[in-house]
């Protein structure tokens, strides 16, 4: 009834309404005007009745004054001629008690569907309007004093207020001083009108300003986001802006716009993710990985190798907890990386700490490496520190070469037994732990080695001391300490024994040792002289037994030697304390405990040098002072060369020599066996020692020189030099087993230096080569070609250059069916071809199957022809391999027309192209065009538009009808996403749905898509319809991490609807079964448990073979429509039958795609094939126009 449709109140005034009814009259043929109805404010406003308009002969105008009458006429005469234009005036009319008022009137045409027409009147008091325009005066002043309260208000905010018109352009109402000076715009411009918050905007960032009004207009909710202002001069600055709808005026929407200046925090997260992709790519060629650590959170950012290993089995977690990390550090270097840590957090600051971290997967068998991180604290805006980076990387080999070089110090290098340091340190060792006991030390000589070494050399001699140090270790258990103390004396100390068994072993060493060497002129007997002391009796610290050992060998020594003798007996109280020439002196017997601690000191450099080189010219100052020499330096001997290099050098001249290389010049050192200290001095003449410039000049020269031989590495020597100014400076013999043993600490500094130095060239090689192919890595490449188009600018040479993207197709279906040797070796061929061409100069792998050249030629004909040949070699030669394989080339280039773009655009552009011929299927090379930047600059504004665009409900579900081929009836449909734009246009789905997929964004489309499916089907349901099968797709991002989540987020979607499985058919294309066949078969076999229905879309534009099928639980295989479109062609269709057939022997529901002529259906009918999909039947449509139809 119109009575209650048309009760209208605006802003508290009534209107009031009626209805004619425009009619012909069938016998005079003139328009009649039948009253239709009114509303009660219509009555009220005239002052007439209902019953006095229902009359026959009552006519509206009837009311009016006469002098409003024709005007009245006229006005209905243009509303009948314009349908759907408002006329009007202000007119008087009688009122039915006969006084008079003035009526606000309008009148309009409408035209009804059947084509009658009827005229609608709206009327109100003059009087009312005036009064209500005085009220809405009154709260229009009372509205601007309170928008003048907020005005102030929001100047007076600390931080950026705005308040925009909802138009285009956004005109700012209103802004505050910081909001101002964050734009850089002038409040003038503000007053004036003449400001606009888009002008500030960066173009790149409007959309996501547009998206975030949208939704507060949408959903009157507040919006936070983040974009990019432009200012009035240019600069561009990150700000954090809050939007909220504030008010409609005049049926515009105001908004109010806070901000916050995060740029800043938006350059430090900048630098992380640099950061963090330098750390990706250090990981992807190179042992190290990153480390991170977030202050606030605590916990530690998951590197991509600590996956590898199977520490993590969750793939979504991206962070581990404090607890974890320190779970899996060894025990005891727990507290040094609390502490690290805790330092690190409380100020900027850099370092390094090496720690043991478990490596086996979990629930395994605990298997500690060394690492080493090298650390830096990143501080925030407030100068507190927010996150700890760093780079870690294994250490576990330089420590296992630390440790065995340390142990190798340990050892007499030919009898490889203990020297004597350490023999001394294991003794004393063992009676500081086990006081007590019978504990028995032999010490042990050669009798006659002088003798031996002159008559027949120090070869000879060194094969005697090898052959004795055998025979003494046979003679005694392992535990037992054993070690060479001299150059022809041995230490023995025999753990919890007897006297008796002492005295077996003494014995059994002198009989069973004695030999006889003959020569031409001289026979010498060789064998042993043996004296023993006991632990308890003789003495109960090292020092002392060791004496008492010592006096009674040399009891035997001078009472006809090859015998033994006891401390003890009463025979050696006669000893008077004189020694032999090769006494030890006693000087250093007092001075065990003080050598022992240079030693230690010694090793300390060794155990904690960083720079070896550094830590060696440290030890070599600290020799010097300590022993109050002049000069200490060190020379490695050059290899078939005459020539030695001094490598490092200390002395108190305050000179500093270069590396330098100067000749052998002292034979007494070139004689000499490793670790003899060999001392000379000037001759009468005066002449140099060492041909040393500037030392040997004056009385402040170096006047005596001694020399101990090292062996270092694998057979190189080396010799470290001792000199002195005074030439009356004796080397005591204690002095003299010190340097002789420092010699040993500088052979392992050397070794070490030169391994360092062998494995940073090697580390240099992997960090600039690909391991698997041996190319160059992308930042190698990168320089390299800088350089070279640096060199073509400073002097051109005229060739044509391409920078080349390949990519080999279906890779990961080899590495799947062939093995991953089979894939690396495709990789290695393909790396040592290329490196074989002349005209690529320079070649990366960058990453997996994806490689990067840079090819020239003379003109661009000729580049193309040389990668065009190379392409076509390369394929020919895997297909004879891999025939099955399938194998082609994607291959994409740029020409550099010149050298003045950045290498990131160059190589932008290539991927581009190749890209386009990946998505074209080309077999050809695609050369880059500007085309193809806008078609990524459209990828790009489809995934940065996709969420917005999701909240808006622009993405609508379609339903493409499945038929029964003989009956063109249909059994089931596929679900079909499509995109409409607010202004109605469709995107097509090959424009949205590729960005989409290689972005990731495409799982939530698909989920999308599956509730708006269930949406409709549970309505269905509800209605009493009966449901069938309806199939939908799922991207292969859905199956990259084994489906598991897929699984679950589609289980849940489900039970929220109430739909059984068995209603959904999961759709996949082809391509997915090539990249994991077996993760992806167990998860549809899940699936298939759960009730679902599982289909192969596109089945023939890949490379499965019929044994996958028999594998993958599909219940429908979906045949593309390239294949349907050969039935046009006689020659192809008995192939189209066969494989249909064939497919058909695997799987039993087999539908034909692309169906679009009754030729094609016929075929597939006759040919036993029950259903299909296609135009024939229907193209994909709305859900109400397939309701429609089907429904």
């Amino acid at each position: 009834m119109i009575s209650e449709a048309f009760d209208l109140n605006v802003n508290g005034v009534s209107f009031g309404v009626c209805c004619y009814r425009i009619e012909q009259d069938r016998d005079t043929q003139q328009k009649k005007y039948t009253f239709v109805d009114a509303n009660q404010a219509f009555f009220t406003c005239t002052g007439y009745e209902r019953e006095f308009f229902e009359q026959q002969d009552a006519v509206l105008e009837q009311i009016l004054a006469e002098n409003e009458q024709a005007e009245f006429r006229r006005q209905i005469v243009l509303a009948e001629q314009y349908p759907g234009v408002p006329y009007g005036n202000i007119g008087e009319i009688i009122m039915q008690d006969g006084t008079r008022k003035h009526l606000k009137w309008n009148v309009r045409c409408v035209k009804k569907v059947d084509g009658t027409c009827e005229l609608l009147f709206s009327c109100t008091s003059v009087n009312l309007l005036i009064k209500t325009q005085r009220e809405l005066l009154d709260r229009l002043n009372k509205e601007k004093s309170e928008h003048q309260r907020v005005v102030d208000l929001i100047k007076e905010l600390p931080f950026g207020v705005a308040v925009v018109r909802g138009n285009e352009g956004y005109q700012f109402e209103v802004a505050n001083e910081t909001f101002l000076k964050m734009t850089g715009c002038d409040e003038s411009s503000v007053t004036t009108g003449q400001a606009y918050l888009a002008s500030y905007i960066y173009k790149e960032d409007f959309c996501v300003l547009e998206d975030a009004i949208e939704c507060c207009k949408l959903h009157k909710s507040a919006e936070e986001f983040e974009l990019r202002m432009q200012t009035a001069d240019g600069e561009l600055r990150w700000e954090l802006l809050q939007c909220q709808l504030y008010y409609y005026k005049d049926a515009i929407p105001y908004y109010m716009i806070a901000s916050w200046d995060i740029h800043e925090r938006k350059e430090l997260e900048d630098e992380l993710k640099l950061l963090e992709e330098q750390y990706r790519m250090l990981e992807e060629v190179t042992d190290e990985f990153p480390f991170e650590y977030d202050v606030e959170q605590q916990h530690f950012r998951i590197p991509h190798k600590y996956r590898k290993i199977g520490k993590i089995k969750d793939d979504r977690q991206t962070y581990m907890s404090m607890e974890q990390m320190l779970s899996d550090i060894c025990p005891e270097d727990r507290s040094a990386f609390e502490q690290m840590l805790q330092v690190a957090t409380e100020e900027e600051r850099t370092g390094t700490i090496d720690y043991r971290m478990n490596v086996s997967p979990e629930g395994e068998d605990v298997v500690y490496n060394w690492y080493r991180t090298v650390y830096r604290s990143i501080p925030g805006p407030h100068k507190d520190i927010i996150r700890v980076i760093g780079r870690s990387y294994d250490i576990s080999s330089d420590r296992r070469i630390q440790e065995k070089l340390s142990e190798e110090m340990r050892l007499d290098p030919l009898t490889r037994l203990l020297n004597k340091v350490a023999a001394g340190e294991e003794v004393k060792k063992f009676i500081s732990e086990k006081p007590g006991g019978t504990q028995v030390l032999f010490l042990i000589d050669i009798d006659n080695f002088k003798r031996v070494n002159d008559s027949f050399g120090h070869t000879v001699g060194d094969t005697v001391i090898s052959d004795i140090a055998q025979w003494i270790r046979e003679n005694f258990s392992e535990k037992d300490i054993v070690g060479r103390v001299g150059g022809d004396e041995f230490l023995v100390f025999m753990k919890d024994t007897t006297l008796d068994a002492a005295v077996q072993k003494a014995k059994a060493l002198c009989d069973g040792s004695g030999k006889q060497l003959i020569g031409d002129d001289a026979v010498v007997n060789v064998t042993l002289s043996v004296g023993v002391s006991v632990y308890g009796v003789d003495g109960e610290d090292y020092s002392s037994l060791f004496q008492m050992a010592d006096r009674a060998m040399y009891h035997i020594k001078r009472n006809g030697k090859n015998s033994y003798s006891l401390a003890q007996d009463e025979i050696n109280k006669e000893y008077d304390g004189s020694r032999r020439e090769k006494q030890v002196d006693s000087a250093f017997e007092r001075n065990l405990d003080v050598d022992k601690d240079f030693m230690n000191v010694a090793f300390r450099l060794l155990s904690h040098a960083r720079d070896m080189n550094g830590s060696l010219n440290v030890l070599l100052e600290q020799i010097g002072k300590k022993y109050h020499l002049d000069m200490v330096s060190v020379f490695e001997y050059e290899d078939h060369s005459l020539d030695m290099v001094l490598t490092n050098y200390w002395s108190n001249f305050g000179q500093v020599y270069e590396k330098s290389i100067l000749p052998r010049s002292i034979a007494a050192f070139e004689q000499a066996g490793p670790e003899e200290f060999v001392l000379v001095e000037e001759t009468a003449e005066g002449q140099p020692i060492l041909l040393y410039e500037n030392w040997n000049t004056g009385d402040d020269r170096i006047q005596r020189l001694a020399g101990i031989k090292f062996e270092y590495g694998s057979g190189h020597t080396g010799c470290l030099f001792l000199g002195v100014k005074d030439p009356k400076r004796v080397f005591g013999e204690a002095e003299r087993m010190t340097h002789c043993e420092l010699s040993r600490v500088v052979s392992v500094f050397v070794t070490l230096r030169n391994k360092l130095s062998d494995d940073q060239k090697e580390i240099w090689h992997l960090q600039s080569r690909d391991r698997l192919t041996g190319l160059y890595n992308l930042e190698t490449f990168r320089k390299k070609v800088e350089e070279l188009f640096a060199w073509e600018k400073k002097e051109p040479s005229g060739s044509t250059y391409a920078l080349v993207h390949v990519d080999i197709n279906n890779f990961s279906y080899v590495n799947e069916n062939f093995g991953q040797i089979v894939g690396d070796n495709i990789l290695k061929e393909f790396g040592t071809a290329v490196g074989k061409l002349s005209q690529v100069p320079y070649a990366s792998r960058m990453y997996s199957d994806y490689f990067i050249l840079l090819v020239w030629g003379e003109s661009r004909e000729e580049v193309c022809k040389n990668i065009e040949t190379g392409k076509v070699y390369f394929e020919h030669q895997q297909k004879k391999k891999y025939p099955a394989a399938g194998m082609r080339f994607s291959v994409g280039a740029y020409f550099l027309d010149d050298f003045e773009e950045s290498f990131e655009v160059m190589l932008e552009n290539a991927n581009l192209a190749r890209k386009h011929a990946k998505e074209l299927l080309s077999t050809k090379i695609c050369i880059y065009q500007e085309q193809l930047r806008a078609k990524r600059d459209d990828e790009i504004q489809v995934t940065g538009r996709f969420y917005g665009a999701l909240q808006r409900g622009e993405f609508e579900l379609f339903l493409q009808p499945k038929f029964l081929l003989n009956e063109k009836r249909i059994y089931g449909a596929e679900a079909l996403a499509r995109w409409r734009m607010p202004d109605g246009e469709l995107i097509s789905p090959t424009k949205f749905i590729p960005p989409l997929e290689n972005i990731g964004y495409i799982v939530d489309l698909d989920f999308y898509i599956l509730e708006q499916l269930l949406r409709v089907m549970r309505r269905w349901k509800r209605a009493g319809k009966e449901l069938f099968t309806i199939s939908t797709n799922f991207s292969r991002k859905h199956f990259e991490n084994g489906g598991d989540d897929f699984i679950e987020r589609l289980e849940n979607t489900m039970q929220r609807y109430g739909i059984e499985p068995k209603y959904i058919e999961i759709e996949i294309t082809e391509g997915v079964i090539a990249e994991n066949l077996q993760e992806l078969k167990q998860c549809l076999e899940k699936l298939e448990k759960l009730g679902y229905r599982i289909a192969i879309d596109d089945f023939g534009t890949g490379y499965s073979s019929l044994s996958v099928l028999l594998e993958i639980p599909a219940d429908v295989i979906k045949i593309d429509k390239s294949f349907t479109d050969r039935i046009s062609l006689e020659e192809q269709r008995k192939f189209v039958s066969h494989m249909g057939d064939f497919i058909h022997s695997a799987k039993e529901e087999v539908i034909f795609e692309g169906i679009e002529t009754e030729e094609q259906m016929k075929f597939l009918s006759d040919c036993g094939f029950k259903y299909g999909q296609g135009y024939l039947v229907d193209r994909p449509i709305t859900v109400e126009e397939f309701e429609k139809k089907y429904i």
